[in-house]
């Protein structure tokens, strides 16, 4: 349901085409954005390709060590409250109530 969302709420969604082949190559541009551009928030905001690769792990560490870094350099910006930490799981599953 989420990609259907994406895919009719995208800026370049046309109305109509003007033939099979223009949905087509519509089609495949957004397949490429969706799977190589967009940041989805199911799988913690990397694209499909960065998981299915593993260069999940790689972001997810840059990002826990600048959040440390930013509140050791800066503590009292952060008070008491943890930094996020990005948990890096190697399966996810979409719809958690379907399962």
């Amino acid at each position: 349901e989420s990609f259907f969302r994406t895919l009719k709420y995208s800026p370049g969604y046309p109305s109509h085409f003007k033939s099979i082949e223009d949905s087509r190559l519509w089609m495949a541009d957004f397949m490429d954005w969706y799977n190589n551009y967009h940041l989805h928030s199911s799988i913690g905001y990397v694209t499909p390709h960065q998981k299915r690769t593993g260069k999940h792990t790689e972001i997810y560490n840059k990002r826990n060590n600048t959040l440390l870094t930013a509140k050791l350099k800066n503590p009292a910006r952060w008070g008491s409250r943890k930094t996020k930490n990005w948990i890096i799981e190697n399966s996810v599953i979409l719809n958690k109530d379907v399962a």
